[in-house]
């Protein structure tokens, strides 16, 4: 399975080169998870994630508990993104619900400025609109 979150620093080229599958071990301890790249990799029997990120640990949690409901926000700000929506979601982020857990999805893509026109391209999104 691929993360679902794409993560700087990820580690993401272990698993295209083989090297997680190395591995006899039937647990993966990930102290700095990220975009779980490692963790996605494989079906761990046990898995001890953590990230000093709090918004991502957040999301994780989200994802297990609550995924449908998290999914239909996320399509939500993708569907109405706008300029206006952008800066809203980011200034009312701060608590550990569901909704925030959605609105890091969001915003994650914009994070890195080299990326956010690739992004908007492939949302049909010109850079005018922003």
């Amino acid at each position: 399975m691929r993360p679902f979150l794409r993560w700087a620093g990820g580690k993401r080229w272990l698993t295209q080169q083989g090297l997680a599958s190395l591995s006899t071990e039937t647990r993966v301890v990930e102290p700095f998870l990220g975009g779980g790249a490692l963790f996605f990799s494989r079906d761990w029997e046990k898995a001890v994630l953590a990230d000093i990120n709090r918004f991502l640990v957040n999301t994780y949690l989200r994802m297990k508990d609550d995924h449908l409901s998290l999914f239909r926000l996320v399509e939500e700000h993708f569907d109405l993104h706008s300029k206006d929506r952008y800066y809203e979601v980011r200034a009312r982020m701060g608590s550990s619900s569901v909704q925030d857990a959605a609105d890091f999805i969001y915003l994650i893509p914009f994070a890195a400025s080299n990326r956010l026109g690739a992004r908007l391209r492939s949302m049909n999104i010109s850079n005018r609109s922003l």
